[in-house]
């Protein structure tokens, strides 16, 4: 079947409950392009989102009566995988639309690295076995102190520093990276971040 695009979910959560709003069907591969969330009740509420293997938001704190609107995203998403969403408000409400396609491994083009740098600033490097375009770089602190962390190819692309629950989103980057050329992360200071990368194969 042809590229479908889609409503992939839409869920209001209870209270602070992990919940499962898509799950990937076994034959198809998903791309999520968009994301709001609205905060409906007169208190601010903590939200968290983890897309497949990416933590894209965790306890952002989102104000009373309030929408966060996520464009053009573009994160693909595997067969079998998840959208976990969860918030500390019981009126907060999850929308999410993007896309499903036929999965064929021979032709999947998305590459999605997520990991959690080590402590102390070892560099942390991604292998690639052909030259890519990086599109998505996301990190978030999942913790309440701030954290740096940077992000090389191979110079200095980030060097950022990020308050308690808080998300550097930066999409739509079209960055060429031949596969000989290095990409990788370190913990700069203070408390651990989380970092994912989406990739796209380059056809020639």
């Amino acid at each position: 079947m042809p590229k479908v695009n889609k409503k992939l979910g839409w869920a209001a959560p209870m209270i602070n409950t992990n919940t499962d709003m898509y799950k990937v069907s076994s034959d198809k591969y998903a791309v999520v392009k968009s994301l709001t969330i609205a905060n409906n009740n007169n208190t601010d509420a903590q939200v968290s989102v983890y897309i497949g293997s990416i933590s894209f938001i965790i306890g952002h704190t989102l104000k009373a009566n309030s929408t966060l609107l996520f464009a053009d995203l573009d994160i693909p998403l595997l067969p079998g995988e998840y959208v976990t969403i969860r918030a500390a408000g019981a009126l907060c409400t999850f929308v999410m639309s993007g896309y499903e396609d036929d999965y064929i491994a021979s032709e999947y083009p998305y590459l999605v690295v997520a990991g959690t740098p080590t402590s102390g600033g070892a560099t942390q490097s991604i292998t690639r076995d052909s030259d890519m375009i990086l599109r998505s770089i996301i990190v978030v602190n999942p913790n309440s102190t701030v954290s740096t962390l940077g992000v090389s190819a191979p110079w200095s692309l980030i060097q950022k520093e990020l308050s308690g629950y808080d998300t550097l989103l930066l999409n739509k980057m079209q960055y060429f990276i031949e596969k000989s050329t290095g990409l990788s992360f370190r913990h700069v200071s203070g408390s651990v971040g989380r970092v994912a990368f989406i990739l796209e194969k380059v056809v020639q």
